[in-house]
């Protein structure tokens, strides 16, 4: 696993963890030379939660599948407010994208799922 990768640059006084993320990447199948990709964003009301919250059963799922599981920290309220949340979670979406192959991911098979504030998120 990687942790703690910065997905995107911010202000100066920004907590770097907040734009963060962290890829729970298995050892591929046989035969397998690029895995799905799963981006998760945890909930909180925009303005609670983190990307380690409940992550290690959904990431055991996901690799028993053959999936590559990332999950990413976004800005929070009431620090920041809309659609800060939503352009946070589109860099994190885009830095998998363009990172996904290092980790064995493809690129072209990249799926998004949140709980609660982020099923919002990444609905919109």
């Amino acid at each position: 696993m990687h942790r703690d990768i910065r997905y995107r640059s911010v202000p100066p006084g920004t907590d770097h963890d907040l734009v963060s993320l962290d890829v729970h990447a298995p050892d591929l199948p046989e035969g397998c030379d690029r895995a799905p990709v799963a981006v998760w964003v945890h909930g909180g009301g925009w303005a609670v939660g983190d990307k380690a919250n409940n992550t290690a059963a959904k990431a055991a799922l996901l690799a028993s599948e053959g999936w590559i599981l990332v999950s990413i920290n976004y800005r929070l309220s009431p620090a920041v407010t809309y659609p800060t949340h939503n352009e946070d979670v589109a860099a994190a979406v885009s830095w998998v994208v363009d990172h996904a192959a290092e980790h064995g991911g493809d690129p072209g098979r990249v799926t998004l799922m949140g709980h609660s504030a982020g099923a919002g998120i990444v609905s919109s």
